[in-house]
C-alpha cells in the first residue's frame, strides 16, 4: 500500500532480498508468525508496521533456510506460546529473539533450502489442480441449474415470483446474545443462514431470557428464506428451504425474507430455480445500496423475478434430478477437499521434518 515514511524509517525498514518477514500481531494467536521470503524488492519497499523483519547474518544463516524454519511447526509453536493479548494478539521483541533455530552448516541449511523449494513447489502444484479441478465442479454444479430453468422456460415458459407466492414477510432483529441458543432457549437466525443454498441453522444468535420471543416469526419445516441483506452481491438474495430437522426454536430475522408458495409451486422447486444464473443476474440489478451491509434487496425485484411456469409434477422431477447431481459433485468435491487437507498436512510435516534434522542431510554436506 502507499504510504508516508520518514528517511530514517526508510533507511531502518527497507527490505533487502533475503529479508523474512513475520506477522507481530493478529487477532488469533494462530495468525502469529506467519512467515515470507523476500525474494525481491525495491528502494522504496518498507517493512509494515504489524510485521517483524528478520535479517539473517549471512556468515551463519541463510534467508531460505530462516523463511522455512519459521515456517514450520516449530518455530510456529514457540511463537503461539509467547503471544499475548485478549481480544489481539501480538509479539513482544523479546519473544520473537529468544526463537530457538538450529544451525547446520551453510551448506546443509542451503541444501534443506533447495529441497524444501523443489519439494513443496512439486505439493503446491498437486493442490492447485485439486482446487482447480473443485471450482470446475462447483462451476458445473451451478451451470445445471441455469441449463434446467432454460429448458423448463423455453418449454413453459416464465411467470414473475410474486404470482406464486401467498405471503411474503420478513422478519424481527432484537438486541441479542452473541451465542447459539441452548435448546430450551429461542434464537434468531443470521442472513448467512441461507448462504450457499443450504439452511444452517448454526447460524443463529440467541434471544436473551428477558426478551420475549414473538412467536409469529417462528421457523417451520417447508419454509422459503431468502437474504435480504448481505454485505456481499454474490450472498444476497440466496435461497433455501428449512429442513424437516431444523432446530424448532429459530427466529426470523428481519434481513431474510421469509416466502410461502402458492399450490402450483413447490418451494424447494423456487430455491432451486434461484440459484439460475438468469435469476441471479436479475438480482442483482435488482439490489439497491452501495457496498457493504447497505446491501438491499427489495421486496419489489423478489417478486418480479422470473419463474418458470412448469407444472408441479415436472418440478419435483427437476429437484430430485438436481439433488442427485449436487450430491454426487459434493462426494467428489469432498474427497478433493480431503486430499487437498492432507497435502498442506504432509507440506507442514515435510518442513518441518527438513528444518529440525528429522530429514537425512547428505553426508558429505554436513560432515
Amino acid at each position: 500500500m502507499t504510504s508516508t515514511a520518514s528517511l530514517a524509517q526508510i533507511a531502518a525498514f527497507r527490505l533487502r532480498v533475503d529479508d523474512v518477514l513475520i506477522t507481530k500481531d493478529s487477532e488469533t494467536a494462530g495468525d502469529i508468525g506467519i512467515a515470507t521470503y523476500v525474494r525481491a524488492t525495491s528502494p522504496d519497499l518498507v517493512c509494515g508496521y504489524h510485521l517483524a523483519m528478520l535479517r539473517p547474518d549471512r556468515a551463519l544463516l541463510d534467508g531460505r533456510y530462516l523463511y522455512w524454519f519459521m515456517s514450520s511447526t516449530a518455530a510456529r509453536d514457540q511463537l503461539s506460546t509467547s503471544a499475548t493479548g485478549v481480544t489481539r494478539f501480538g509479539l513482544r521483541t523479546e519473544s520473537i529473539e529468544g526463537v530457538q533455530v538450529p544451525l547446520p552448516f551453510l551448506a546443509t541449511q542451503r541444501t534443506i533450502a533447495d529441497y524444501l523449494d523443489t519439494e513443496t513447489a512439486r505439493i503446491d502444484a498437486h493442490i492447485t489442480k485439486k482446487q482447480r479441478l473443485a471450482q470446475i465442479l462447483r462451476a458445473r454444479e451451478k451451470a445445471h441449474v441455469s441449463e434446467l430453468w432454460e429448458a423448463s422456460a423455453a418449454r413453459w415458459g416464465t411467470s414473475r415470483l410474486g404470482r406464486s407466492l401467498v405471503r411474503m414477510e420478513q422478519g424481527w432483529s432484537p438486541q441479542c446474545e452473541d451465542r447459539v441458543a441452548e435448546p430450551s432457549e429461542f434464537g434468531v437466525i443470521k442472513a448467512g443462514c441461507v448462504n450457499g443454498g443450504q439452511f444452517r441453522g448454526s447460524k443463529q444468535k440467541a434471544l436473551p431470557p428477558d426478551t420475549p420471543p414473538r412467536l409469529e416469526y417462528i421457523l417451520h419445516p417447508g419454509d422459503l428464506l431468502v437474504s435480504r441483506a448481505s454485505g456481499s452481491l454474490d450472498l444476497i438474495g440466496s435461497a433455501a428451504v428449512v429442513p424437516d430437522h431444523a432446530p424448532p426454536n429459530l427466529l426470523l430475522c428481519d434481513k431474510v425474507y421469509r416466502l410461502g408458495a402458492g399450490p402450483e409451486m413447490e418451494a424447494e422447486f423456487l430455491a432451486l430455480m434461484l440459484r439460475a444464473h438468469p435469476v441471479r443476474e436479475e438480482i442483482k440489478l435488482g439490489v439497491s445500496g452501495a457496498e457493504g451491509m447497505a446491501n438491499s434487496l427489495p421486496s419489489g425485484v423478489v417478486r418480479s423475478l422470473p419463474i418458470p411456469a412448469a407444472p408441479t409434477s415436472k418440478q419435483r422431477e427437476m429437484v430430485c434430478t438436481s439433488r442427485a447431481f449436487a450430491v454426487r459433485t459434493g462426494c467428489i468435491v469432498h474427497g478433493l477437499e480431503r486430499s487437498i487437507t492432507l497435502l498442506r498436512e504432509h507440506r507442514q510435516a515435510l518442513i518441518t521434518a527438513a528444518v529440525t534434522g528429522e530429514l537425512p542431510v547428505p553426508r558429505s554436506i554436513s560432515a
